[in-house]
């Protein structure tokens, strides 16, 4: 019934073109769900060239216990597979192999815009900020609880968090025992973007920590190292695709993770940081890998060859 319905929203829509025609338009599809199901649609008369791309939650079977609607019929139609990471492109590949994806799969990261980097600041503390909502996979409350073991760090610290959830007050009460005079606590709650960018722009943070259990390849770091913020991340996804030492863009952390491991990679960090604060350059890897210009290249060059 949905899939009828939909494909008389398509044909209805093509006849309000119609010079839109299989010869001068191809499709592109942001997701691996929702409006992708054109292409299961009328599949004999279906002749448009077509790149699909996926994240995560739409390409994953374990994330959906073990089903995804018309996963088989998209493979099949699809000019052109793209993964936003190289892990969902190997999936593609290793995981998928009945549907031979090899020839038609490919990797396209997402990219952040170049706001610049932050105004020269000499900071009194060391600035920490994380950017995620507070929920249990995000383990916000980490973050906390290895910094109050953090003692003599030679900086005072001042942890910012921008982002709110239904762990938000939870999260209130307990820096409430804080008493840790080397450690100021800012919680941001549910914050516009721009603003964040804003905080950016006009603050020198020194270190961008996310500890989620589970991520596609995060937006939100892809943006602190356009800054030149170095990361302290979990091992999840395709977050080590951004963050590892040799690229020096900061330090990856195992996934299955607590407080005290935590507060061991940022004491590593602060030493590192010490004795040189130019060690990691994350902003060089993000130029070479993730600004907004190269991203929309690759699509645009993806889409020119199907």
């Amino acid at each position: 019934m949905i899939a009828r319905g939909q494909n008389k929203i398509f044909s209805d829509f093509l006849k309000s073109f119609p010079n839109i025609n299989p010869k001068n338009t191809d499709l592109y599809f942001f997701w691996g769900v929702g409006s992708v199901y054109l292409l299961t649609l009328n599949q004999k008369d279906f002749k448009f060239k077509s790149l699909v791309r996926f994240h995560g939650g739409d390409l994953y079977l374990e994330r959906h216990k073990g089903y995804i609607p018309l996963r088989k019929q998209i493979f099949t139609m699809s000019t052109q597979l793209s993964s936003i990471s190289q892990l969902g492109t190997n999936y593609l590949n290793n995981e998928l192999k009945e549907f031979k994806l090899t020839k038609r799969s490919k990797t396209i990261y997402l990219g952040t815009k170049d706001y610049g980097v932050s105004e020269n600041h000499k900071n009194i503390q060391f600035i920490i900020v994380s950017c995620s909502s507070i929920i249990p996979l995000k383990r916000v409350h980490l973050i906390y609880e290895s910094l109050v073991l953090i003692a003599n760090s030679k900086l005072p610290i001042h942890w910012i968090h921008f982002g709110g959830g239904q762990g938000f007050e939870a999260l209130q009460s307990l820096i409430l025992k804080n008493s840790n005079d080397d450690l100021k606590i800012t919680l941001h709650g549910q914050t516009h973007h721009a603003t964040i960018i804003s905080f950016y722009k006009t603050h020198k943070v020194n270190l961008f920590i996310n500890v989620s259990t589970t991520e596609g390849i995060p937006v939100s770091i892809m943006e602190a190292i356009s800054f030149n913020i170095p990361v302290i991340a979990t091992d999840v996804g395709a977050t080590s695709e951004i963050i590892n030492q040799n690229a020096k863009t900061g330090i990856l952390v195992p996934a299955e993770l607590d407080a005290m491991r935590l507060k061991k990679s940022i004491e590593l960090f602060l030493k590192l940081y010490l004795n040189d604060s130019n060690f990691f350059e994350p902003r060089v890897f993000w130029n070479a890998n993730f600004t907004e210009s190269k991203a929309n290249k690759n699509l645009i060059d993806s889409l020119k060859q199907l």
